[in-house]
């Protein structure tokens, strides 16, 4: 008989048949690394555009401020270039300094890479900005 056991993840517990999905691990080779490249894909909410014409922000944690790069972006989340630090978790202020005007947003560290930039999700956009953001996305689109 296999055993169960409870696994904690975002979504809170859930019961895992630990036995079983070692056989199906086995019975089908290549199972788990697929699964895993699903998840990854899965998580991300809005597919990123890579920024190959320069974009700037102005952003702002915890009295400190810095102009950074913009690496990448979605809907959901963006990754700036910057030799400053924030600890995941940590709330930022952003203003994006782009030519369709005005786009503000709060954001929260993801992820922390040192020495090259931070992963931040968005939590908040002013809603006078979402069709800013939107016109900038389909820029960098164009471009891509």
């Amino acid at each position: 008989m296999h055993e169960n056991r409870a696994v904690e993840g975002p979504a809170g517990g859930r019961e895992l048949n630990q036995g079983m999905a070692g056989d199906f691990d086995k019975a089908i080779p290549g199972r788990k690394r697929v699964l895993q490249q699903r998840i990854l894909h899965l998580r991300r909410s809005h597919s990123r555009v890579e920024a190959l014409v320069n974009v700037y922000i102005f952003w702002r944690a915890d009295g400190r401020e810095d102009v950074a790069i913009v690496k990448d972006i979605s809907f959901s989340g963006l990754f700036i270039e910057t030799e400053k630090s924030k600890d995941p978790g940590d709330a930022a202020e952003l203003h994006f300094l782009v030519q369709e005007g005005q786009i503000r947003a709060d954001a929260v560290v993801r992820r922390a890479k040192p020495g090259h930039g931070l992963g931040l999700r968005l939590i908040a956009v002013h809603n006078n900005d979402r069709r800013r953001l939107a016109e900038l996305m389909k820029r960098l689109r164009r471009v891509a």
